[in-house]
């Protein structure tokens, strides 16, 4: 029979421990094997290929007995089945477990299919070829006896065809990366790392590894595939654990608060979760302390003070200062800062525009844009377009008492030009496009605009309602 997986069990299981067993000898565990189904024996391929000739005429010997002793053992196989995928305890993935390093975060495991002596994925006649290399060798002599000795007894025999004949056939195309977010749980193909891409093997078992995502701590198992996709037995399951980080504050918001006024500070922390907070606003506020993530304190009086934020966790501690400025009550309004989203921006894109100001409440806002420049779209402040003036004033409200929309587009000093009609041809768009206003729009001539109005009307009678 194929060797045993090294185990830390207790006694209560012992009887388990004799009876899960593998080739050769692989990484220690301290996981419990589950009790499964042995592997079943497979159908030979037949006689469709021997044992590659050896230039030493001894090692030619040694291999047709072995041959031969696999012929016997095959024609003592009771159950005959098809090429499968590794299953049964004997060639359960023990060892699967997770490496991190500066490269990042890896699943990492050994091969696991019992009397695949030369490693190439499928355990056949040619398994013959490293057992007459190392005939007689020990686990002593050379590690690579561990993946040799089949029977368990130290040393590289003919009694390692045996586990050959057990499992003809078996193959290995690939490996299944599975995940769940509990391990009782269900589980989800995450990826599949292809049988070629296995390192090592001069010295024991092949290895594998499959890259983990940084930000996701679950659950994962291995699945050996054989070539026609069907699934051998699963590996054990072990629980990736992000790397545990100290916290440390990057931000605390807001900076600033009124005087009599309530205000709710947080904070953004990087670093492993849980950690607490114990906010220390001295004499700015009351109440003065708090671990709250996020208090409400109501700001005292005015002036400029330094605070504090300590986060703290089991890998470590930040102590975080900041200065809050109180104003008073009665503060004249303020601008902070502007932000404009996206920034720049496409034709026709819509942008979202913000002002942190200061100031005793209520604030009123009035903002006043900038025209579009002759490239039609471009953020550029050339001047501030003020329209109606106070002469036109009268003809926009009575347009506007109608239920009518007035709208306008600064074209420039283009008096009716093809360049200024293009800007109009998208003033148009937008409108009708964007907004679906009329595609009929009546146009007002206003001195100079009559010009650019009756030579776009003339363009495009089919967009003019009226003039």
């Amino acid at each position: 029979m194929c060797g045993t997986n090294v185990l830390r069990i207790s006694a209560a299981i012992l009887v388990l421990a004799l009876l899960v067993s593998a080739c050769g000898g692989k990484r220690q565990s301290s996981s419990t094997v589950p009790l499964l189904p042995q592997a079943e024996t497979a159908t030979p391929v037949g006689n469709e290929t021997q044992v590659p000739a050896f230039e030493n005429q001894a090692d030619q010997d040694l291999a047709a007995r072995l041959e031969s002793r696999l012929k016997e053992a095959l024609a003592e196989q009771d159950t005959k089945t098809a090429s499968v995928p590794p299953t049964g305890n004997i060639n359960l993935i023990a060892d699967l477990d997770y490496a991190s390093d500066d490269k990042g975060h890896r699943l990492i495991w050994q091969y696991g299919n019992c009397a695949d002596y030369d490693q190439n994925g499928t355990v056949g006649i040619s398994d013959i070829t490293p057992l007459v290399a190392h005939f007689g060798e020990t686990r002593e002599d050379n590690p690579l006896v561990n993946v040799l000795d089949g029977d368990l007894d130290g040393a590289v025999g003919i009694g390692d065809v045996t586990a050959i004949a057990q499992h003809y056939g078996n193959n290995v195309s690939a490996y299944t990366i599975e995940s769940a977010v509990v391990e009782e749980g269900y589980y989800t193909e995450v990826g599949v790392v292809d049988f070629d891409a296995a390192t090592g093997g001069d010295a024991g078992w092949k290895e594998f590894l499959f890259a983990l995502p940084l930000d996701q701590a679950l659950w994962y198992r291995v699945v050996p595939v054989d070539e026609s996709g069907v699934r051998g037995i699963a590996s054990i399951a072990v629980q990736f654990r992000l790397p545990s980080l100290a916290p440390r504050v990057l931000s605390v918001t807001p900076l600033y608060g009124v005087s009599g006024h309530t205000v709710q500070f947080s904070a953004l922390v990087s670093g492993s979760i849980p950690y607490s907070h114990a906010w220390d606003f001295g004499d700015a506020a009351t109440p003065a302390l708090s671990h709250s993530s996020s208090p409400i304190v109501q700001m005292v009086m005015r002036g400029i003070y330094v605070c504090s934020l300590t986060v703290e966790s089991g890998h470590g501690q930040h102590v975080y200062k900041f200065v809050v400025t109180v104003l008073s009550d009665t503060v004249a309004p303020s601008i902070v800062g502007v932000t404009v989203a996206p920034n720049p921006a496409r034709v026709y894109e819509e942008v979202t525009m913000r002002v942190e100001a200061l100031g005793s409440e209520p604030l009123n806002y009035i903002w006043e844009l900038p025209t579009y420049s002759e490239g039609w779209g471009q953020v550029e402040v050339t001047k501030i377009w003020k329209s109606p003036g106070k002469r036109h004033a009268w003809v926009f409200r009575r347009l506007l008492d109608g239920g009518l929309y007035v709208a306008g587009v600064d074209v420039g000093e283009s008096w009716g030009s093809p360049a200024g009609r293009v800007i109009y041809d998208k003033f148009y768009d937008h409108m009708v496009g964007r907004l679906g206003f009329s595609p009929k729009p009546g146009l007002l001539p206003i001195s100079r605009g009559g010009l650019m109005a009756y030579n776009w009307a003339a363009d495009h009678p089919d967009r003019v309602g009226c003039i």
